[in-house]
């Protein structure tokens, strides 16, 4: 009896009692380790169940909404040792709306957490379009300079055609697949495994997390040759107009430098580009060639982008008459002893051949016409007109040159 005396006398003081202690151990719990807020920034995003848009040949990109931004609310102590990647942040494209919109779903990984999603409005936004596939050939690409001496010869890419596969506008928009490999300093086959790239029509990079192909990456060999230099000869084919020849024919570069196996190389010396065509021209032609056309095969251009760049020069070939006067004609060796009188009904003529280019700019005084009465003297003389020659022309005299000679006074 006194035993339950004391346990049920004052019991509302006992309850009372308990219920102080619990507050004030909620007091100083909430002193100590309050509950407070953190924000996480630019997390980024998830997206799930992307076989929904597969099974009906759809992709998606997203527009807007990468990353999400929220808040969460819990212990100091906890969230102090909480980081984004505690999070399941995630927009499920099973539930996409008709604006093709998802919420973003915020879960805490660990759920003894004992922490809340306070503050959550993330949207991811999509657009959705039809997925296309196409074969494309694996262009095989290098970086760097080989070592001095040396070029680069085939280049082989294993598979060399792929399937690639993604939102139809990318595909259209897809120009070459390219395997870049490096051969930096390389003086022997480079052989290496690489990713591929994917170009537009400017060579830009196209967006490759949007692609997917049947290869992802390639097996790539580049040969690496011994090279030298050779000479270039050009030849033309075809006939001018009647009364037009070629004048000159001139290029640049002279010499190449190309790339083979030791054997093929120590026979080769030159080749020759033997079509340029010069049918119908009436003037001076510009050509620009790809030697790649002329070299044998098994032979490489150490610059693949080199090109020749060939001029023919054509002119049409014509006479041309030019009448002398006694004022044209200077006398050469002549006594002070003496006159000189040129019989003023001489005709004297020099006919000129070449091409009209050079021939119709050319006077008498050109070609310094003179005569000789050296030993000449007192009578008549008939002597042979002397010139002097003038390039690019062709010189006949058409008469004689009738001298008087009298003693001076």
């Amino acid at each position: 009896m006194k035993l339950k005396g004391i346990i049920t006398n004052n019991l509302h003081l006992k309850i009372l009692a308990f219920l102080i202690a619990g507050l004030l151990w909620l007091v100083v719990g909430n002193i100590e380790d309050p509950v407070t807020t953190k924000q996480f920034s630019d997390v980024p995003v998830e997206i799930i169940n992307e076989s929904v848009l597969d099974s009906i040949n759809k992709v998606y990109e997203i527009k807007d909404g990468k990353t999400a931004t929220f808040i969460v609310k819990g212990r100091e102590s906890v969230l102090n040792s909480l980081t984004a990647d505690d999070f399941l942040v995630q927009a499920d494209l099973a539930h996409l709306s008709e604006v093709n919109a998802m919420n973003v779903d915020i879960t805490p990984k660990s759920a003894g957490s004992n922490i809340e999603i306070y503050r959550n409005s993330n949207t991811v936004t999509v657009s959705i379009e039809d997925e296309a596939s196409s074969n494309f050939p694996v262009t095989v690409v290098t970086d760097g300079t080989v070592k001095e001496g040396y070029a680069i010869g085939e280049r082989v890419a294993t598979p060399n055609l792929v399937q690639v596969t993604g939102p139809a506008s990318l595909i259209k928009k897809i120009k070459t697949v390219q395997a870049m490999v490096n051969v930096d300093n390389a003086y022997k086959d480079v052989e290496n495994k690489v990713e591929l790239i994917y170009l537009n029509g400017d060579g830009d990079l196209l967006d490759a997390d949007r692609l997917t192909a049947d290869y992802d990456s390639v097996n790539v060999t580049v040969r690496v040759y011994k090279s030298k230099n050779i000479t270039v000869n050009v030849e033309t084919i075809g006939e001018l107009p009647d009364g037009y020849s070629v004048k000159n024919i001139t290029y640049e570069p002279q010499t190449i430098t190309v790339a083979a196996s030791d054997e093929v190389l120590s026979s080769l010396t030159s080749i020759t580009i033997d079509d340029v065509d010069i049918s119908g021209i009436h003037s001076s032609k510009q050509y620009t060639i790809d030697p790649a056309g002329y070299i044998p095969e098994g032979v490489y251009l150490a610059n693949t982008d080199e090109q020749i760049a060939v001029t023919v020069e054509v002119g049409k070939y014509i006479t041309k008459t030019l009448t002398l006067t006694n004022d044209d004609i200077d006398i050469s060796g002549g006594s002070p002893k003496y006159n000189y009188k040129l019989d003023p009904e001489t005709t004297v003529k020099l006919i000129i051949s070449g091409y009209q280019d050079d021939i119709n700019k050319l006077k008498a005084s050109d070609f310094a016409p003179m005569i000789d009465v050296s030993d000449r003297g007192v009578g008549s003389h008939l002597l042979d007109l002397q010139y002097s020659n003038v390039d690019n022309a062709e010189v006949t005299v058409s008469g004689k040159i009738s001298v008087t000679v009298v003693k001076s006074n």
